[in-house]
């Protein structure tokens, strides 16, 4: 009788799993705990963003935006803006993606897996792409497929087909995960490079594949854009440069390059897009002159073989090339406004210095008093890092709970007065003229603007615009908004050039204007308005205020 046991699911996990190198099965379960400690307040509470505000519930694709892969890869955890299934997903998609990206280095110890887990889960920038909710689970899902690309072209003969695929569903997520495909594969032959395990033309064909997989797979994404595009009769948007994608900039590639450049010292150094503080630059500096002396110091053991300089050489433009890869949007988009979403490869940034202390100083059950020193170095900046990585996430999870409980307490305050006036209807159409903060309120915390300064979804106004006042008043205050239609507001405005309102809380800020209601949150003059006089000048009878 023919057994089928080995094709039981028990079975068939049991030898995945025995497969999978230690280092990354414990940067995968580091992972998942690390990230559940750092992100576990974001994911039990509901804070919106603005755009979270506007997507609920979103089950349609970005094609306009290039994104024709977003509808599939949102489906995973529902299309409903749910925190813990949201989160859990997204999750699951990063650990993955950290156990993989170990895996493409062999490490000899788990510790390495452990630490790389530590820094990319607890990374700010998730604060910002976990706060578009609706949205997390693809970024996450991006990632994933953007290191699979260079798994896939690394591990199999014509893996770089496979490759070329994962990449163009990366693009078709979202665009600037592409850089992390770049800086993937530039960690991984900086890594073939210094070890001395590899010939020069094993190198040569590696980097052969990992271009065609890169050239494929921008083709295979455009390819398909352009099919979804003419199915769905759709021209590419002009936000951020999109409909301009693949075209050469404008601006000459010396520019470029000084911009990528700068950049690239300057992300945490000078807090780009979060701020650190005093010690963890201290943690900064000292990580980066080991990672130069345990470079220098293996690329001096192998140039004693004359054999290996042809590899060495190599390294100099591979190593040129990164601050180009982590800011490859400034050569895709350079017209684009920049934030942090568009430079998803920094998530990278401090893979590096494992990479090459793991080189440096192979697994051995006997220590040296310099690798020790450099062991416990790079344990204690490395944890230091992340340690104030997880705190600032958590404080950008503190600042968007503030900001939402403002927002809340000051739009109710403004829902009563609109209930008071005279005339209310509860389906009128409303217009609310300009945004918080203004000479009498603000909605952002002070105290914890400066954490989160520049990180796009956590900073800034929660309500600004029409879809972000509809979706607040309608999701979370109950009180569906009619906003004014073109025409009306057209009249409305024209109107307040010379008959201006107070700024809100200022008694005559909210008031019936014909049979809009109309809020003035923002204004340079005050003018309290009057019915007769609104009345003779639009011979529309109501112009109630409180």
């Amino acid at each position: 009788m023919t057994d089928f046991s080995h094709w039981s699911a028990s079975e068939i996990m049991r030898r995945f799993w025995q497969r999978i190198d230690g280092a990354s099965k414990t940067a995968f379960v580091t992972a998942l705990i690390l990230g559940l400690v750092t992100h576990l307040y974001f994911f039990v509470n509901k804070f919106p963003n603005g755009d979270d505000l506007e997507n609920i519930y979103r089950d349609y694709a970005m094609t306009a935006s290039g994104r024709w892969f977003d509808q599939v890869a949102t489906a995973f955890s529902s299309y409903y803006s749910v925190p813990w299934t949201t989160g859990i997903t997204a999750l699951f998609f990063l650990a993955l993606s950290v156990g993989v990206l170990c895996s493409l280095f062999h490490f000899p110890s788990r510790l390495y897996g452990a630490l790389i887990a530590a820094v990319m889960v607890t990374f700010p920038l998730l604060a910002s792409q976990f706060s578009y909710l609706f949205y997390a689970d693809l970024y996450m899902l991006a990632q994933l497929f953007s290191i699979l690309a260079v798994w896939c072209t690394v591990h199999f003969r014509w893996g770089f087909l496979l490759g070329a695929v994962l990449l163009s569903l990366t693009l078709g997520s979202y665009q600037a995960f592409i850089s992390v495909t770049v800086v993937v594969c530039l960690l991984v032959l900086i890594h073939y490079i210094l070890q001395n395990h590899y010939l020069l033309g094993n190198i040569f064909s590696l980097t052969l594949k990992m271009l065609l997989m890169g050239i494929l797979g921008v083709m295979l994404y455009f390819v398909i854009l352009q099919m979804a595009l003419h199915y769905g009769n759709i021209t590419l948007t002009d936000y951020q440069g999109i409909n301009t994608m693949g075209q050469l900039p404008e601006e000459s590639l010396i520019q470029l390059l000084k911009a990528a450049f700068l950049a690239f010292g300057a992300y945490f150094w000078e807090g780009t897009f979060f701020e650190s503080p005093f010690l963890a630059k201290i943690c900064y500096g000292v990580l980066t002159l080991l990672t130069i002396y345990w470079l220098i110091k293996i690329i001096v053991r192998r140039l004693k073989n004359r054999a290996c300089c042809g590899q060495l050489i190599m390294l100099i433009p591979f190593c040129l090339a990164l601050p180009i890869g982590y800011n490859l949007i400034f050569f895709i988009a350079p017209q684009a406004y920049l934030h942090c979403l568009m430079q998803p490869a920094y998530h990278l940034f401090w893979v590096m210095p494992i990479i090459i202390f793991s080189v440096a100083y192979p697994h051995a059950e006997l220590l040296t008093l310099e690798q020790l020193i450099g062991h416990w170095a790079l344990v204690i900046t490395i944890l230091g890092i992340a340690f104030n990585f997880y705190l600032t996430c958590n404080v950008c999870y503190f600042h968007l709970q503030l900001r939402y409980e403002m927002t809340y307490a000051t739009e109710l305050r403004i829902l009563a007065q609109m209930e008071r006036q005279e005339g209310y209807k509860p389906d009128m159409p409303t217009l609310v003229i300009g945004a918080f903060p203004n000479a009498y309120h603000s909605i952002i915390p002070q105290e914890t603007i400066g954490v989160v300064q520049n990180l796009t979804g956590i900073k800034g106004n929660l309500v600004h615009h029409r879809l972000n006042y509809q979706g607040f008043f309608g999701y979370y205050l109950g009180k569906p908004l009619h906003w004014a239609n073109a025409e009306e507001e057209k009249r409305i405005r024209a109107y307040l050039k010379d008959n201006p309102l107070p700024q809100w809380p200022m008694e005559g800020s909210v008031a019936i204007i014909g049979d809009v209601m109309v809020v003035n949150i923002c204004s340079e003059t005050s003018y309290r308005l009057g019915k007769s006089q609104y009345k003779e000048e639009t011979g529309y009878a109501n112009a109630a205020s409180i």
